[in-house]
């Protein structure tokens, strides 16, 4: 099963500005494609093809307005022999009207650049990003007026040949690399370029790189990279399984200051190992082709737009999956620069190793790229505020007891931009998905032939978008206590899959399971390592609610559920809470913010480690070796220097200890120890102020 980032669909594509001259219509025909394929071993691919008009009535130099026409689409599932790029007449397809609303749009610029698009309030969110889809091919700063490198290059006629902006496309706010040359009369002589021979002024040609390591904003969803060491979740590479790149080419006529876009062609590029083993590689590839058909005096002129909402900059947009209607929403360019700082640090110190002087110059790179931010767009934060780093396009995190709103996952936002939940009875489906699960298992040789991984998959998959209520809806249709027939195993491959979901519901839900017997102890240990291992969005709430379980007696007193879960619990606090780097990689903070907030660190050390220590103390008294050894281990899981102050008193003899238990306190800084020798604490900072503490915990 492909990944998220397969709806990564219109990519930052081909690129125009237009004179400002009124009553002059531009028409450009609009086509793309978007294909997946396990190339390296098939010619078989899947996808869509999807074609447009658009029409731009230019009002001034700073304001045009546009409208699309006859957008349509066209599914392909077909072997194609010369790959990807194949040509596919028209007539071997069908096509099918893409249901857009056709409502006018206004697009804002400012020294040629689209700063802001203002788009009817009644348009779909999901329509808002196909139009910034389309328009990001007119994004073009070909004066380099948001440039991030001190030195551009120019050839013989003055153009700026070579040069790095920060630029704002449908897929992110990413550096960009421009290469602009003007191409000589006898190349222009060729068939390729009959379309220009009616051409006004000198020809260029613009090609542009995205660099998508390199960023402001970087809509994505990613879950499960904690183990990259220096790589980004979706930027440009991830480890030996992930290349991601973007290439653009266009053709244009006139100057610098007036142009005009002829042909331009974009290939967004994914490959990806389907499974990290896998030596043969997958790819996702995405293209879009505009070409101008006429211009001239329009034959009616757009309509202004009504009910208007400024929208903000080209960046891709979430979706409200759950929200009443899925109408667009206001977002405001360059609200918060922080994350961009953070990363930006963490790469200059992977990259450079030592180098000063490469590393001066690209600290030089960063000053000029916040001075380009802060002239260009929006309100910008205090320096000191890099604590509070949630960008301005991610979602709201979720309520403990709702499912949260995911961005770029299918039952999130595929059904027309909301949650599959709006078209589908997902109570009812989750039952009929499980029953077929638990027939499936009674005959195991056939699990293979009857897909029943891939329906425990969409299992999974659709009840990460539950609440709590209709989890225990769903639970309380397949709960049962027989053994061995199919309705056992439906509520086992339910109940299993409520645990690999890691949302709040289902915490919530396992809570209430446990609490009320409707699995053992032996099972609720497995199920709770599961949940936690598989969280996706550690909220503070979710953190303290799973904090507040397992200090209930009813957990504490059952063996092995009393060690599993505060083991289980404190290898989550470390990876959410102390590991920074797990802690951006692992959880989806491009889609809702850091969860590694100031409040959940001043939790772990006012709360989490002199609870544990408390415990460790009680354990001791009461000569409990195996609560000993437990509550050891789970200090020593958090990692934080502030452990220290649990393990000081008994390591120099203060309090009463072992031999052994003084040995596996030491054992247990493993953690710690690799934290601080990867130099994610200051040990100026936080050893003497561990190893001061005299008080006990």
């Amino acid at each position: 099963m492909w990944p998220g980032f397969i709806c990564c669909l219109f990519a930052g594509l081909a690129l125009a500005t237009l004179p400002g001259s009124e009553n002059v219509e531009y028409t450009y025909t609009v086509r793309g494609r978007t294909f997946a394929s396990l190339h390296e071993v098939s010619d078989s691919y899947s996808g869509i093809l999807y074609k447009a008009i658009l029409r731009i009535q230019p009002k001034s130099d700073n304001k045009w307005i546009g409208q699309i026409r006859d957008p349509k689409y066209s599914q392909v599932h077909s072997m194609l022999s010369e790959g990807w790029h194949t040509h596919i007449p028209d007539g071997e397809v069908s096509w099918k009207p893409i249901e857009f609303s056709l409502k006018p749009f206004e697009v804002i610029l400012s020294n040629g650049v689209i700063t802001d698009l203002v788009i009817d309030q009644e348009v779909s969110n999901w329509e808002s990003n196909m139009i910034k889809g389309i328009m990001s091919q007119f994004q073009l700063d070909l004066k380099g007026s948001r440039r991030i490198d001190s030195e551009m290059g120019s050839s013989e006629t003055g153009i700026p040949s070579v040069f790095k902006t920060m630029e704002e496309t449908v897929t992110g706010n990413t550096e960009t690399l421009y290469e602009i040359n003007e191409l000589p009369e006898y190349l222009l002589q060729s068939e390729e370029y009959d379309y220009l021979k009616d051409r006004q002024g000198r020809v260029m040609e613009v090609v542009k790189h995205k660099n998508f390591s390199n960023y402001v904003e970087l809509p994505s969803y990613a879950f499960g990279f904690g183990d990259l060491e220096y790589e980004i979740p979706a930027s440009n590479k991830m480890g030996a399984f992930f290349v991601r790149s973007s290439f653009t080419r266009a053709i244009l006529s006139g100057n610098l200051d007036k142009n005009t876009v002829h042909n331009s062609y974009t290939v967004n590029k994914i490959v990806s190992s389907p499974t990290l083993t896998d030596k043969k590689k997958g790819m996702v590839v995405s293209t879009m082709n505009v070409t101008l058909e006429s211009f001239g005096a329009p034959k009616d002129t757009i309509p202004e737009v009504q009910n208007p909402l400024h929208v903000g900059n080209l960046v891709y947009s979430y979706e409200r999956p759950y929200a009443r209607s899925s109408q667009v929403h206001k977002k405001s360019p360059y609200q918060h620069r922080q994350q961009f700082d953070i990363d930006l640090e963490r790469r200059l110190r992977a990259s450079n190793m030592g180098k000063d002087k490469t590393l001066t110059k690209d600290k030089e790179m960063r000053k000029r790229l916040r001075r380009s931010i802060e002239q260009f767009g929006g309100s910008m934060m205090e320096e000191g505020d890099l604590s509070q780093s949630e960008e301005n396009y991610q979602n709201r995190k979720p309520e403990l007891n709702q499912a949260p709103e995911s961005p770029l996952l299918p039952y999130t936002m595929a059904y027309k931009g909301v949650s599959i939940k709006k078209g589908v009875d997902v109570v009812k489906t989750v039952q009929k998905i499980a029953m077929e699960i638990g027939d499936d298992l009674q005959n195991p040789p056939k699990v293979a032939d009857e897909n029943t991984l891939n329906k425990f998959t969409i299992l999974t998959s659709l009840i990460r978008v539950m609440s709590e209520e209709e989890l225990t809806q769903a639970a309380v249709r397949l709960y049962t206590q027989s053994v061995g027939d199919a309705k056992s195993f439906a509520w086992q491959a339910f109940r299993d899959a409520v645990a690999e979901s890691g949302t709040g519901p289902a915490l919530l839900t396992i809570q209430n399971w446990l609490l009320t017997k409707k699995i053992s102890s032996s099972e609720a240990s497995q199920i709770i390592y599961a949940m936690w291992q598989s969280t996706r969005q550690p909220t503070e709430d979710y953190m303290r609610s799973s904090f507040e379980f397992i200090k209930k007696p009813e957990i504490l007193r059952e063996w092995p559920l009393n060690s599993t879960a505060v083991l289980s619990y404190t290898d989550l606090v470390r990876r959410v809470y102390v590991n920074k780097r797990n802690s951006e990689k692992e959880f989806p903070v491009r889609s809702f913010g850091h969860f590694r907030t100031e409040k959940g660190k001043n939790f772990v050390a006012e709360e989490v480690i002199p609870y544990l220590s408390q415990k460790l103390q009680e354990a001791i008294s009461d000569a409990d070796t195996y609560q000993i050894h437990t509550y050891i281990r789970a200090i020593g899981n958090i990692g934080h220097p502030l452990i220290f102050r649990a393990f000081e008193p008994y390591l120099e003899g203060k309090k009463q200890a072992s031999q052994f238990q003084r040995l596996l306190m030491i054992m247990s800084m493993d953690k710690v120890s690799d934290l601080l020798s990867a130099g994610f604490f200051n040990h100026r900072k936080w050893i003497p102020e561990a190893l001061s503490y005299t008080t006990a915990a």
